[in-house]
């Protein structure tokens, strides 16, 4: 099938966001023990086999820190991977490799994770003719792109939000409609009550 495009605006807006959980600009471990002006050199290798994905959200990190940064990449998204081989090789200021190299592992582990689980399911269904869908039940902020690994691992994308499915009609009254599973409260309250679950007047909720 074909793989969807790497969602390049949701990727400066996830990065962006993850490197301001980070404080960029308050990384005092790497500015007392690292030289300012020390270049270094170094290398993203594989653990074990799997699918590679999420390459371009580690160009996109180091972008962010530091264009100065320099990547070259040894393989590309959906490149069927063994243990120990190279994936990029990054060069440029230590420090900036140092602070953006957590984040950038982050958002590669995950989405290598994503596509390399999708391709185990595919292959196990693929003498059948069962398709693997995915679903919304996604981290917050990272649906565009952990969907994005989904096509990678030859998954297709089913819902990309609350609208009806991809290639489907949305239909009232049928399981897509929720006009008969009640809204919000009409005072527009809840109160937790301590078992995972929201109360109203009339109705149970999970939070």
């Amino acid at each position: 099938m074909t793989t969807r495009r790497f969602p390049s605006a949701a990727g400066r807006t996830a990065v962006a966001v993850a490197l301001a959980e980070d404080a960029l600009g308050r990384d005092i471990t790497t500015a007392w023990s690292v030289s300012e002006d020390l270049a270094a050199t170094a290398e993203v290798r594989t653990r074990q086999s799997g699918i590679a994905a999420g390459l371009p959200a580690v160009a996109e990190v180091f972008a962010q820190v530091d264009p100065e940064v320099e990547i070259e990449a040894s393989v590309a998204d959906g490149a069927r991977l063994t243990d120990g081989d190279v994936l990029l090789r990054l060069s440029g200021p230590a420090r900036s490799l140092i602070t953006g190299e957590r984040t950038a592992l982050n958002f590669l582990q995950r989405l290598c994770g994503i596509a390399t689980l999708t391709d185990r399911y595919v292959q196990a269904m693929a003498a059948t003719k069962t398709r693997i869908l995915d679903t919304r039940k996604t981290a917050p902020g990272l649906r565009a792109l952990d969907k994005y690994a989904v096509t990678v691992g030859g998954g297709r994308n089913h819902r990309l939000d609350l609208g009806p499915a991809q290639g489907e009609p949305h239909r009232r009254g049928g399981r897509g409609d929720r006009s008969d599973r009640g809204g919000p409260p009409r005072d527009g309250t809840y109160r937790a009550d301590g078992g995972g679950r929201c109360r109203s007047a009339d109705r149970d909720r999970s939070c």
